[in-house]
């Protein structure tokens, strides 16, 4: 397989997709995007500590032949620190200044970057949450699974321009597991922080209220039940 186990090669990367609410990009010009990207596992023999410098976390997509080039981004100096393969993230772009905000799954922190090879600062408080991961990169992939049933991880990050806030979700474990919801301003100051009903997941903001669902929707006598929140935020 050519450019296997090559961390600078396009081909060992795979486009983040699985955020439920789709996947968000920033327009550079008429015929490039930015995109966000993962490892893909099988383009490795075996992931190991070259990841934390070496693996990228964007990618420029050419629209004119929808090829993937120029890779960008860099894991946390975290990932390091905790030999962690587990590369996930969310991200979104505050349209008012272009700057992208990074929110690494196991990582109580939130990276800030003018472009994706310039960190600009970091923000971000820890949730009451347990991020004692005990895989590694000899571990593959039953440990895995046993510490994402116990470990939290950072969830949503929805910069909102119009209102001042950045908000980010995380989870306490995934049986059943705890939500929290921060509210930072856009400075980096904490305004709140809450539990949220089980499975929430944040939506957005309308009008000035706030919405989220029940991520797992209830099954009752053949009918699909989805819970809607709405909430509001004070200043």
């Amino acid at each position: 397989m050519k450019h296997k186990n090559d961390y600078s090669a396009p081909f060992c990367y795979s486009i983040v997709d699985e955020n439920a609410f789709g996947v968000k990009f920033l327009v550079l010009n008429d015929s490039t995007w930015l995109l966000p990207i993962s490892i893909w596992w099988h383009a490795f023999d075996k992931v190991d500590e070259r990841q934390a410098d070496e693996a990228r976390i964007f990618c420029e997509l050419d629209l004119k032949d929808m090829k993937r080039k120029n890779l960008s981004g860099h894991l946390p100096a975290y990932y390091k620190e905790h030999a962690l393969w587990l590369d996930d993230f969310n991200y979104d772009i505050d349209l008012s200044t272009g700057y992208l905000y990074v929110s690494h799954e196991p990582d109580s922190l939130i990276y800030v970057y003018a472009t994706p090879d310039s960190l600009l600062y970091t923000i971000g408080y820890e949730m009451p949450i347990n991020r004692d991961f005990t895989f590694g990169y000899e571990d593959w992939p039953e440990k895995l699974e046993k510490d994402f049933g116990r470990a939290g991880r950072n969830q949503e990050l929805e910069v909102l321009e119009d209102e001042g806030m950045i908000i980010r979700t995380g989870r306490d474990g995934y049986y059943p597991g705890v939500v929290y919801i921060q509210v930072y301003d856009m400075d980096g100051n904490l305004m709140a922080q809450r539990d949220m009903p089980n499975k929430f997941r944040f939506l957005g903001v309308k009008d000035g209220h706030f919405y989220g669902v029940k991520f797992s929707p209830n099954e009752e006598d053949n009918n699909i039940i989805f819970t809607l929140y709405t909430f509001d935020i004070c200043k």
